[in-house]
């Protein structure tokens, strides 16, 4: 029984590790760049990492909307000794949700590399009827992979993960993506200039 044990996890360890091995780089790159961001919204006490903008509206029929949005950076000073004012912010991650009513809430990242430009979108909908996810990875401005878990039908419900032969639905989606993260690359850096203005 021992043997059956050590056999299982021995095999279970390789087949990890060949996995591993085989893992796009640029997607191990996309996880690495995710992980330094997490790392960076480490809850109170770290807010010196983070603009936060709350939206409150109030929708004819389903009353109040509230959009978060969350813009994750670092910063260090440009040049200590003659400004210590002056911050080079580099943007890391937008993070935005929002609700459909309380039936609804959604919530959707991007994620920036060390140059700012897009190469990760999440999108998750926790909605009555089920829970979809979609990630999205780029790089260069390219869609690279698609790993999605449609919903909330649970005929729908099974996950699949593209690499090539996205469909024109996807391409377009992607496109529409890479959009938005430049539109809110946009507005991280005017509120950095407007934390500067008097």
């Amino acid at each position: 029984m021992h043997r059956m044990i050590i056999t299982s996890l021995c095999l279970t360890m390789v087949i990890t590790g060949a996995a591993a091995a085989a893992e796009n780089p640029d997607i191990t790159r996309i996880r690495a760049l995710y992980a330094e961001a997490q790392k960076k919204e480490c809850g109170s006490g770290c807010e010196h990492h983070n603009y936060n903008i709350t939206l409150n509206t109030m929708m004819p029929a389903t009353g109040l909307q509230t959009k978060k949005i969350r813009f994750t950076l670092s910063a260090e000073q440009a040049n200590p000794r003659e400004d210590p004012y002056l911050f080079l912010r580099r943007l890391h991650k937008v993070t935005v949700s929002w609700n459909i009513s309380a039936s609804a809430q959604y919530t959707v990242e991007y994620l920036y590399d060390e140059k700012e430009r897009p190469v990760f979108f999440f999108h998750r909908e926790a909605a009555v009827g089920g829970n979809s996810e979609k990630r999205f990875y780029f790089t260069g401005n390219r869609l690279i992979r698609v790993d999605a878990i449609p919903g909330p039908a649970p005929e729908s419900r099974a996950r699949y993960i593209r690499e090539r032969g996205f469909s024109d639905n996807e391409v377009r989606e992607a496109r529409a993506i890479l959009h938005r993260a430049v539109r809110y690359r946009k507005l991280f850096r005017t509120l950095g200039e407007a934390g500067e203005w008097n």
